[in-house]
Formats: structure tokens, C-alpha cells, sequence
């Protein structure tokens, strides 16, 4: 059983559970209160403080805390995917095309509403090889969903903010995503813009490449 590690505003680790357990609290309703004050707050300096305190998750494993730095224990083999600002008219699409596939794991709308947050299992057990891995399953879903995803869930230091979804996707029985390291993934130029939905704030597909080996770069540093 995956199990992950809790942080809270100030960077600390609260507690580790299984990935499933938060999940499913995700889906019943565990922060609905904090979750809906931030959604529903119109001021906007009120809403940044608000979601300073609701809590931030790492889906790619535990962590123990040295010198301020947080370092991995325990590699759940988690992969996350962000979908960010999805128009609305896209959402509902978008979300039954992710719960339809065998490798989606979980699906939730993300703490703002405007989102999606996908996780999905992989075969990979050797943390070294996340970006990879992540590479494959974001490469995959792309083309799925035919859309354009952030590289930031490459890091295994990316976090997670806790959401309320009362209709989060979780599967039962996930098909672990399995690829081989010498194979190369489908270049990201062979899909048109004019058939992907639009979603704002995107990592530029010219920057994809660069953001990864960055992300690469960091976690050599710290590991």
C-alpha cells in the first residue's frame, strides 16, 4: 500500500497515511469547510491566506525532514498530472475521458475548482527514474485527452494541495503504467492546436523539454 506524507503552511511534515485513505477523505468531504470557504471567498487577499492553510500532500512517497529539506524514504510509485484552468464547457468531457482509462488511478477537481488532478500507479520502483516515468504517462494522457500538460509533477518534491470532490474518480483496481526506458516517447509536435481544448497558462511545448532536464538537474542536487 502507497503511503504519503502530509504538509502543512510552514513547510512541516504533520503525518504520513495511505495515498487511498486520503483519497477517499478527499471524496467524503474531510476539508469540504476549509475547501469551500477558500472557493466562495471573493476577496482575494483573504483567499491566498485561506489556502496557506489548508494542507499540501507529496503523492510520490514519504519523506523525512534534515536540516529543512525534505527527503524521500519510501517511493509510493505515484505519478501526478495538473490540469490547470480547463474552460468549463471542457470539464465534464475531459474528466469521463480520464476515468475511462485503465491507468487512471484517481481524478479530482482541484482545490480551486478549475482543475484536475490525476494520479496514476506506475510498474517503476526506483524513484531515480520519476521523470521518466512521467514523461511516458503525461505523453500518454496527452494524447488521450488531447491536450497540453505542465512538467511539474517530473519533481518528486512536487505537492499536492488537498481538495473537496464528492465526485472523485478512484478505481479499484488500477492498471499499473508500465514503459521501458529505451523507449522514446511520440514527439509532443505531432499533435495540432487546433484540436486541443483550451487551457491557460501552459508550459510552452518548446520549453517542455528544458523544464525536464531542469527538474532532472534539481533532483540530482538534493538525492
Amino acid at each position: 500500500m502507497s503511503v504519503i506524507t502530509i504538509i502543512n503552511d510552514s513547510n512541516q511534515i504533520t503525518t504520513n497515511k495511505p495515498f487511498i485513505t486520503l483519497m477517499r477523505q478527499i471524496k467524503g468531504g474531510l476539508f469540504r469547510n476549509s475547501v469551500g470557504a477558500y472557493r466562495h471567498e471573493g476577496d482575494q487577499d483573504k483567499q491566498k491566506e485561506q489556502l496557506e492553510h489548508i494542507p499540501s500532500f507529496l503523492p510520490t512517497g514519504c519523506f523525512r525532514m534534515q536540516s529543512k529539506m525534505l527527503f524521500l524514504t519510501d517511493y509510493s510509485q505515484i505519478v501526478q498530472l495538473d490540469l490547470e484552468d480547463i474552460e468549463p464547457e471542457d470539464m465534464d468531457q475531459i474528466f469521463k475521458t480520464i476515468c475511462q482509462d485503465q491507468f487512471t488511478y484517481v481524478c479530482f477537481r482541484d482545490v480551486r475548482g478549475t482543475g484536475l488532478k490525476l494520479f496514476v500507479l506506475i510498474t517503476n520502483d526506483n524513484h531515480i527514474q520519476h521523470p521518466d516515468f512521467f514523461e511516458a504517462v503525461k505523453s500518454h494522457y496527452q494524447r488521450r485527452l488531447r491536450i497540453r500538460i505542465p512538467d511539474d509533477g517530473a519533481s518528486i518534491h512536487h505537492r499536492c494541495k488537498v481538495s473537496y470532490d464528492p465526485n472523485a474518480y478512484i478505481s479499484s483496481n488500477p492498471t499499473p503504467f508500465a514503459y521501458s526506458l529505451d523507449k522514446t516517447p511520440p514527439p509532443n509536435s505531432s499533435w495540432s492546436k487546433s484540436n486541443l481544448p483550451s487551457i491557460k497558462n501552459l508550459i510552452p511545448q518548446t520549453n517542455m523539454r528544458k523544464t525536464i532536464r531542469l527538474s532532472q538537474a534539481i533532483h540530482l542536487i538534493y538525492h
